[in-house]
């Protein structure tokens, strides 16, 4: 990743809040959040959850809300802010706007690997230790991926939009991921991620 913000593994915490269980029992959860149906949205979030994917993990785990600006990193922050170029201004103010409530992903995602929306991660339950046995354990760290609103220009060639990976209890990055659209599709403009966190 680019140079950007690194944050003590100690703000993990408050962004893992972002992905805690869902709130609520008394109705269903597709019940409780609108439904994301930005069709060039899935476009931009396709093309970086398929960057993020190594080729070699299951179906990607994704979260099923969209994630908001809040927790270790967020464009209301000064020093963040300050970080994009006046050409995304208006994007950033959308991105601002959409993210303000939190939305249900659908299965309109067109990135290449297979995926999931979860609620919450998938956890590997390991068989019981046999007597005699030496006590050997492999942590699952399969990523969990948590991705916002995706904010546009008012000609829909700029974006900005935010991708948070969990990679194990104390691994986290983040960072804001700018774009602009050419005649081939969704390219990220130099520089980007911006204003990254790593735990």
């Amino acid at each position: 990743m680019n140079g950007g913000f690194k944050f003590k593994s100690l703000l993990l915490a408050g962004t893992l809040s972002l992905i805690s269980p869902l709130p609520g029992k008394c109705q269903p959860f597709q019940a409780q959040y609108p439904i994301y149906e930005d069709v060039d949205g899935y476009a931009v979030l396709s093309l970086l959850l398929g960057r993020h994917y190594d080729h070699t993990s299951p179906a990607l785990q994704v979260y099923a809300l969209t994630i908001g600006d809040k927790g270790a990193i967020s464009l209301s922050d000064k020093a963040c802010r300050n970080r994009i170029p006046k050409e995304l201004e208006s994007a950033r103010t959308d991105f601002e706007q959409k993210n303000r409530v939190r939305m249900r992903l659908v299965n309109h995602f067109s990135v290449a690997p297979a995926y999931k929306l979860l609620e919450k991660p998938e956890v590997l339950v390991l068989p019981p230790i046999a007597p005699g046995d030496q006590e050997l354990r492999i942590e699952d760290r399969r990523p969990f991926y948590a991705v916002s609103a995706v904010g546009f220009y008012q000609s829909r060639t700029r974006a900005i939009a935010r991708v948070d990976v969990y990679c194990g209890p104390e691994c986290y990055s983040g960072g804001y991921y700018l774009l602009k659209k050419n005649s081939k599709g969704w390219i990220l403009l130099e520089g980007s991620p911006v204003c990254e966190a790593i735990a």
